[in-house]
């Protein structure tokens, strides 16, 4: 919950990097900071981050969140002075590869004015966000917010049609981009160089699927309950253990750090759930299990739709860009009960289902490899042709197997995203002409398919796995769970994504990750001894929000969602036709994936409320901007 930010332009005068520096620094989450600025740079640091800014030296840096040193000789600087100090020292001898020596959660920053060179650079896993843009005057700006980098003066932030369609199509923007046009977001993993006026981005580390162990299933379990527990201590380094709390779903990820949290825990420590009085959706019968199995302190409270429209507006205020993931609510709600316990720290389960094969898809794409068992000559003259005249509309016996076909014959990893409704529509039918001009629709799989050929020989299933980790994880859930957390003020800490631990998912071979078909077989075959029974025959479920559900049948939530989309047509973004159909549609119940629509275009104008605070007028995205 702190945050750096900062700007390196040779030409800045002195007095105008100070300006800039209190600017920018307005942008992060908490605005109480430290920082110093000097002709052609600026550096601030919210409480908790480490800034090594003495003006007399040529190289300043900054560090955020939880960092461990993978060279002793560094860790024992930062135990010394602090973590500025100790990456100045790995920088003087590494240069860029100082990153590498790395670990934990962590964002941050170096500028050298003595080599005109700026770094910046993130965690292997996305743990800390860093976005940063090139501004007007040819310098690097750089924060662990997308608001402290418009906040600086020379930075213009339009937004960006693109991002818009990625928001719709993807319910969050993804890494590179951001609401605004000019300002871009690292990925795991990722340093940003800049050097005479440019800035290029590049990977330090990245997932290596290469090198499968050739251990027993036993071995391999017993070394996994190890490293898991260290990963739970790691997270519990530093705090009262009696301000520990647990996110408990009543899942196997979360039941599992609650499990480790109990046996490591003094004290029996709290756990907390969110309900929904809500058929489906509600998972509070196995949260209530796993607590009971493990003697936690277990506290828990339901959500009902007048809470979606009181906490609406200020989801929309915690993001600094538009963000639409239903389990933000759940999420807030189980940090705020977490806050009003005494709760400093929680724990996460997130990760486990994309390091250990926990996704339905991954079982599924088992189905369409066997359609390529079939001999090409019989899939082409014989099953295609036949098929093909299958109506699309009529009973699921008819529709299903060419539904199957067509999907089969979509490569990954575009294929994971076919089901989805709006990614059909073309982008001429949503926006206003002058704005469906800036839109690729093409871009959401773009990004994709770079994620999903990225890592080096790699097995089909490890690169459904890698693309979630960059995707689910890296762009989704931890933004989701973080902000969530620091709004209510909290900290998350989450030890399955520990590199230990994911750099031991990348060991196992595809036959124990989904032994027989199943997903989580192996993860689920080393935690059996200290798993609830109820917990490993559980069908998956996820942590979601029945607003497709509370919507048709709330009235006041119908009314309040349908109003701001009649208030987001009236931007000059979509085509008023399109709005009112997707509210028709919705209220005929035509499909799932309207109501995922309505919802993702309910928070873009809650967001556009919050932080443009226009009035629900025409206003043309291009004509969107911050100075």
């Amino acid at each position: 919950m702190s945050g750096i930010c900062g700007s390196y332009a040779p030409t800045t005068p002195a007095d105008e990097a100070a300006e800039i520096m209190a600017a920018m620094a307005s942008g992060l989450v908490l605005t109480d900071h430290v920082g110093s600025a000097s002709a052609g740079r600026c550096l601030a640091a919210a409480s908790g981050a480490a800034i090594a800014t003495d003006a007399t030296e040529p190289v300043w840096s900054a560090i955020d969140g939880r960092p461990r040193w993978r060279t002793q000789r560094f860790a024992d600087i930062a135990a010394r002075e602090d973590h500025a100090a100790a990456l100045i020292a790995a920088y003087r001898e590494f240069g860029r590869e100082a990153f590498a020596h790395l670990s934990g959660a962590w964002a941050a920053a170096i500028i050298d004015t003595e080599s005109g060179t700026g770094l910046i650079a993130v965690d292997r896993v996305g743990l800390r966000p860093m976005c940063y843009a090139c501004s007007s005057d040819g310098g690097l700006v750089f924060g662990t917010t997308v608001d402290s980098v418009r906040h600086h003066p020379s930075v213009v932030a339009e937004i960006d049609p693109q991002s818009i369609y990625s928001l719709l199509h993807l319910t969050r923007i993804p890494a590179p981009d951001t609401i605004y046009a000019d300002i871009a977001k690292l990925g795991p993993g990722q340093v940003v160089e800049y050097r005479a006026g440019k800035a290029a981005i590049s990977q330090y580390w990245k997932l290596d699927y290469r090198q499968k162990s050739a251990a027993d299933a036993e071995s391999l379990a017993s070394e996994l309950r190890n490293i898991m527990r260290d990963a739970v201590a790691r997270c519990l380094e530093g705090v009262d253990p009696d301000k520990v709390g647990a996110f408990l779903s009543g899942g196997v990820d979360s039941t599992t750090v609650t499990g480790y949290l109990a046996e490591l825990s003094p004290t029996p420590p709290k756990a907390f759930t969110v309900g929904f009085d809500a058929a489906g959706y509600d998972e509070m019968e196995f949260a209530s299990a796993a607590a009971k199995h493990y003697g936690v302190d277990h506290r828990h409270r339901y959500v009902s739709p007048a809470d979606i429209i009181e906490f609406l507006p200020r989801m929309a205020q915690m993001y600094d860009e538009p963000y639409a993931n239903g389990s933000a609510v759940p999420a807030f709600y189980c940090a705020q009960q977490a806050s009003e316990a005494g709760v400093q720290v929680m724990l996460a389960g997130d990760g486990g289902d994309e390091l250990f094969a926990g996704n339905e898809r991954y079982v599924t794409q088992r189905l369409f490899e066997r359609y390529f068992m079939i001999p090409a000559i019989l899939r082409r003259n014989l099953i295609e042709p036949i098929v093909s005249l299958l109506p699309l509309d009529g009973p699921q016996i008819l529709r299903l197997p060419r539904s199957y076909v067509r999907r089969c014959n979509i490569p990954l990893p575009d294929r994971l995203e076919s089901y989805n409704h709006f990614g059909d529509i073309p982008a001429s039918e949503c926006f206003m002409p002058e704005v469906a001009k800036r839109v690729d629709t093409d871009r959401p799989l773009a990004t994709m398919r770079t994620h999903y050929r990225n890592p080096d020989d790699a097995s089909t299933l490890d690169r459904m796995m890698y693309l979630d980790m960059q995707t689910t994880i890296a762009d989704d859930d931890i933004r989701k769970v973080n902000r969530t957390a620091e709004a209510s003020g909290v900290e998350v800490r989450y030890p399955l994504l520990d590199e230990e631990v994911v750099e031991f998912s990348t060991r196992l071979p595809e036959a124990l990750q989904l032994r027989h078909g199943k997903l989580r077989w192996f993860f689920k075959h080393a935690m059996r001894e200290m798993l609830p029974q109820s917990t490993l025959t559980k069908s998956k479920h996820g942590f979601g929000l029945p607003f497709d559900l509370w919507i048709r049948t709330d009235p006041a939530l119908r009314d309040f969602s349908y109003g701001k989309l009649a208030d987001l047509g009236k931007r000059g973004i979509f085509r008023p036709d399109f709005v009112d159909e997707t509210v028709a549609a919705h209220r005929r119940n035509d499909t799932h994936s309207h109501g995922d629509l309505v919802w993702a275009m309910l928070l873009l104008e809650l967001w556009f409320e919050s932080r443009h605070d226009q009035p629900a007028t025409a206003t043309p995205v291009a004509s969107v901007r911050h100075t």
